[in-house]
């Protein structure tokens, strides 16, 4: 009863191709923004050993003479979107 139902098969291949075509205008759209995909690998705050890891090392900068420098200097990397 591998294939149970045959049916089925041109239903999901129809909605393979649906999203292929939604990605491929969005993909387009985005181009045309002047902007490109990628792919980003993030800490995964889920895992203990990462949130154990991130708490030592915000410890370790409070823990510095000039953490308001370095505060600074860490903020003004983030883009705020202004």
């Amino acid at each position: 009863m591998r294939n149970a139902c045959p049916s089925s098969q041109p239903f999901k291949a129809a909605v393979r191709l649906l999203r292929r075509d939604r990605s491929r205008r969005l993909r387009l759209r985005m181009q045309s923004l002047g902007l490109r995909r990628i792919a980003l690998w993030v800490p995964d705050t889920s895992l203990a050993a990462i949130r154990a890891e991130a708490k030592r090392e915000s410890r370790l900068l409070a823990g510095l003479a000039d953490e308001a420098l370095t505060m600074d200097f860490l903020e003004s990397l983030v883009d705020a979107g202004d």
